[in-house]
């Protein structure tokens, strides 16, 4: 019999101590995008979100084929690749453009997002029921809340949990 750790329990350990540590590079990366996203003109933002997405689709392989394939299958389109790549500058865009949005003056976020539909809103509210607003992935979504806010509607956002602990912490202070 040998006493001590298994090999099997030493790389599970080692993998999570990779893990915990990619997991706190990753938060710190982010809070650099969002403290550095706050320095850039609205213009800079949306280049940083271009350049992003641009980068993204050349390193996501996988996704990359999947989204060109499924743009294909679906619509069958022949520019399915310039399609997936519009499709990732506009994914690599939300999060800079939201942490750029969460620091801005509220008069200047009320003159930048305009709001279509509010009386629909504004109806269900006077009912004295509550109401449930559902959105999809299309544009930025999350600055909904953010927006909604500003205009004295209590606003509870509901979404999948993060993996990575410390990215959740950074969205909840958000």
């Amino acid at each position: 019999m040998i006493f001590g750790r298994s090999k099997e329990r030493k790389r599970k350990r080692k993998g999570s101590v990779i893990k915990r540590i990619g997991q706190k590079t990753g938060a710190g990366a982010l809070l650099l995008m969002q403290k550095g996203v706050c320095l850039l003109p609205p213009g800079g933002v949306r280049v940083l979100g271009r350049m992003g997405g641009d980068l993204l689709f050349i390193l996501l392989r996988r996704k990359r084929f999947l989204t060109i394939q499924n743009l294909q299958r679906v619509l069958d389109l022949p520019e399915a690749r310039r399609l997936a790549r519009q499709n990732f500058r506009n994914l690599a865009l939300i999060l800079p453009e939201m942490f750029k949005f969460y620091h801005l003056p509220p008069e200047e976020i009320r003159n930048r997002i305009h709001v279509e539909g509010l009386e629909y809103l504004e109806e269900a509210r006077s009912r004295g029921n509550g109401t449930i607003c559902v959105s999809a992935h299309l544009g930025n979504f999350l600055l909904i809340p953010l927006r909604l806010f500003q205009e004295g509607y209590p606003f509870t956002l509901l979404v999948r949990a993060e993996k990575n602990s410390h990215v959740e912490k950074i969205f909840i202070r958000l």
